[in-house]
């Protein structure tokens, strides 16, 4: 048996997620990250995307976030999300509700930076309306 990294998952509204995982993959600003029992300690931004946890061998749950921090040590891992949800808990009228806020806001963005989260956090939310 492996050893577990010690998984948190805060928005600024709860909890969603405190427990030992054997995986968790995070969509980090320069990419994705794969945080195992010890991953080298690092601090970094997290983009619109999924985060995945596989709490054990074949059970995973996914989250949808909407940017925030990562900070990652050798035992632990915390998320310090701007906005999440369980892809689970995900209604498709919330989603559809997403994209259309998020096509709008288009109109007031001015900077490269917001602009590509902003494209990302569209295509992010597509997927999971696909899925649904």
């Amino acid at each position: 048996m492996s050893e577990k990294i010690k998984f948190d998952l805060v928005s600024p509204d709860n909890i969603l997620l405190s427990s030992e995982v054997e995986l968790v993959t995070i969509p980090g600003g320069e990419g994705d990250y794969g945080v195992m029992y010890g991953h080298q300690p690092m601090i970094t931004t997290i983009r619109p995307g999924i985060i995945e946890t596989e709490i054990e061998k074949g059970t995973i749950s996914r989250f949808y976030v909407d940017g925030g921090f990562a900070e990652i040590t050798n035992f632990d891992c915390s998320v310090l999300a701007e906005d999440a949800i369980a892809i689970s808990d995900f209604k498709k009228v919330d989603i559809e509700n997403r994209i259309k806020e998020s096509e709008k806001k288009f109109d007031d963005l001015t900077n490269d930076l917001d602009i590509s989260l902003n494209h990302i956090r569209l295509e992010v939310l597509r997927k999971i309306l696909i899925e649904k």
